[in-house]
């Protein structure tokens, strides 16, 4: 059954200069990107039927939940604009929607909230936070709308497309060594996502019974590359080639990769960094993933070899149908959206 949750906003809420948060845009209209935008029409679906979502009210004594009009910020006139609608929200004995999509992991400490936010940790979720989805276009439809599944091969083949810390180890100053061992140790660091990959691509490197595909660039994007299309066009087809696909996080503790790795259809070889992942109420994730723990990364190899090992021809086929299913029912951004009355 579909629950339509009534919904109330205020465009005089908006600060200057801001956008209004992914959830309004089928009723106060699309941002537009760019035709050439590698994100061009990522939001068309929910734009399109987001209505039989959602209601939004005009009066705030009618509606289910209040919704902050912008993405949250810590910035001081909108975390003081969010202070004031959470209280308003309290007055009219309604709970205040929040979202926050960001790298940022601190505490949002405003009273009478529900927070959807990308990145967070496990051992540190209050009660009223959920895991929101890294939104890139659906690959699967835009790229290979014939979804084809990869048979099982003798070796397990994994892809990997992006940036790592290093791939030899390079000559280390007294200086160098300190920022390093900082960067473990504190785990927002920007630098400590490319670390874990790093980590993992070496170890796989070195293996005789796994087949790597993988194209390391030097930096986000590519840095030096003027053709961002082929660059994009290059990362998705890496992704494509290979039933597995290696996934960690990025400067935040979440990564977008893994939404784009389910929206091709293939398995992720998850690396979990004391992460949460969305619907977790719903989807058993470990059954969708090689689900690897962070202190563990230097037996990566032998989690894929054995999994590969043990997983079925026809199992393999089906987790690649699976995981294509769960991004269109919960993943994407109107099944995500669909679904978000189960959290509240």
């Amino acid at each position: 059954m579909n629950i339509k949750l009534k919904i109330f906003s205020n465009k005089n809420w908006l600060p200057a200069d801001s956008n209004y948060v992914i959830m309004l845009y089928p009723f106060w209209g699309d941002i537009p990107l760019t035709k050439n935008d590698p994100d061009y029409g990522r939001f068309d679906d929910y734009i399109e039927n987001g209505k039989d979502i959602f209601e939004v009210t005009d009066r705030i004594d009618r509606c289910d939940y209040v919704l902050l009009p912008f993405d949250f910020s810590f910035d001081n006139e909108k975390m003081k604009i969010s202070k004031t609608v959470a209280l308003e929200a309290k007055n009219n004995n309604k709970k205040l929607i929040v979202f926050f999509n960001s790298d940022e992991t601190r505490d949002i400490l405003i009273d009478n909230i529900i927070v959807f936010r990308t990145s967070f940790f496990k051992s540190k979720q209050r009660s009223n936070e959920f895991a929101f989805p890294g939104w890139s276009v659906d690959f699967m439809r835009n790229f290979n709308s014939n979804h084809n599944i990869l048979p099982k091969n003798v070796k397990a083949k994994i892809s990997y497309c992006g940036y790592v810390d290093y791939l030899k180890q390079p000559q280390k100053s007294i200086v160098s060594k300190i920022k390093s061992l900082l960067v473990r140790i504190k785990k927002e660091n920007i630098e400590y996502g490319s670390t874990i990959r790093g980590k993992a691509i070496r170890t796989l490197l070195d293996s005789e019974f796994i087949d790597t595909d993988f194209i390391i660039r030097n930096g986000f994007w590519a840095q030096g590359i003027e053709d961002k299309l082929k660059v994009r066009n290059e990362y998705i087809i890496n992704m494509f080639n290979s039933p597995y696909a290696l996934v960690t996080r990025g400067a935040g503790n979440f990564s977008y990769r893994l939404y784009e790795v389910m929206s091709c259809g293939r398995i992720p070889v998850f690396i979990n960094t004391d992460s949460v992942l969305p619907f977790e109420n719903l989807i058993n994730w470990k059954k969708h993933t090689i689900w690897i723990e962070e202190k563990d990364i230097k037996n990566i190899e032998q989690h894929i070899v054995n999994f590969h090992k043990f997983i079925s021809d026809e199992d393999f086929k089906k987790m690649q149908i699976e995981n294509r299913k769960i991004y269109e029912d919960y993943l994407s951004p109107q099944g995500y959206f669909k679904n978000l009355h189960t959290l509240l």
